[in-house]
């Protein structure tokens, strides 16, 4: 059986690809911070073990990585993430909901990485997915939005650099842009809906290998500046 690991699994994003993996009937982790909130989580239907988890928090994923154990993990879906508030221009900078963006964004997959590393090489063809932004793109960047941009470029690079001793592991490591979705974060108005993006996160990961490895990519399969 495939076991797919995914954070931020009780809305948005996360929760369409563990509705998708589940159907598919997978084994799914589906990790999200307050479970005792996350309805939609709990009326999905299949092999579906949520846990709690903060990615910010390392007795979280201590917790979490002794419930797991040593079990292999096909599919590492680091999906949870936040946008940071609007105070994100000079002259009205909140510098501690920065370091709260990056605890989020940037350093919570790193830590989430290395903690469940030796489950992703238990597994014989294992794949660790980030979900990035464009907005993480330097060579595409715009005004505005300090604290997000910076958090997803730093992802950006931190994978990548995982992404080289990976490869050794057989372990197929990108970055992931969703497209601009119809979530909480993207707004009403954003171009594609969750289910969209989904049909295509999945489509991009069941077709990647480790020649891939190292790869900022859309939800189409195209590459990305960085």
């Amino acid at each position: 059986m495939t076991t797919v690991l995914i954070t931020g699994a009780n809305r948005g994003i996360g929760l369409q690809l563990t509705k998708h993996y589940a159907s598919e009937e997978f084994k799914v982790y589906a990790l999200c911070r307050t479970p005792s909130e996350a309805d939609d989580l709990k009326a999905v239907e299949g092999d579906v073990h949520m846990h709690q988890l903060d990615v910010t928090d390392p007795d979280s994923i201590k917790r979490l990585k002794d419930e797991i154990g040593n079990e292999p993990i096909d599919i590492f879906i680091n999906n949870g993430g936040i946008y940071g508030g609007h105070n994100q221009e000079l002259g009205a900078m909140n510098y501690s909901d920065w370091e709260k963006t990056f605890a989020t964004n940037t350093i919570g997959p790193v830590r989430m990485a290395e903690a469940f590393y030796p489950n992703l090489k238990a597994a014989k063809e294992a794949k660790l997915i980030t979900i990035s932004s464009l907005m993480g793109s330097i060579e595409d960047a715009s005004r505005g939005n300090i604290f997000y941009r910076t958090s997803k470029t730093a992802v950006n690079m931190a994978m990548h650099c995982i992404a080289s001793d990976a490869k050794e592991d057989n372990i197929t490591c990108i970055v992931m842009h969703p497209g601009w979705v119809q979530t909480d974060m993207g707004g009403e108005n954003a171009a594609i809906t969750v289910e969209e993006s989904v049909d295509g996160i999945v489509h991009v990961i069941s077709g990647i290998s480790t020649y891939d490895s190292g790869k900022f990519l859309n939800f189409r399969g195209e590459e990305i500046p960085w």
